[in-house]
């Protein structure tokens, strides 16, 4: 919530539209799963409790993208 709120102030002083503003800090805030897989899979941390809590957040989030676009 941090990244949208901080991005939307930033981009809304830019002279960014509120509607576009919000979009973009959506986009910021989301992390790249496969990044983090990947990375999470080169130290072998994808079965460690930090590994699967990071993973779950990052499927909350590839899941929550959908409505937040609309």
């Amino acid at each position: 919530m941090l990244t949208i709120v901080v991005s939307f102030l930033i981009l809304r002083y830019l002279g960014l539209a509120s509607n576009q503003a919000v979009y973009v800090g959506f986009l910021l805030c989301l992390s790249s799963t496969a990044i983090v897989l990947r990375i999470l899979q080169e130290r072998a941390e994808v079965d460690s409790p930090h590994g699967q809590i990071s993973l779950a957040i990052l499927i909350f989030q590839d899941i929550i993208v959908i409505p937040m676009m609309v």
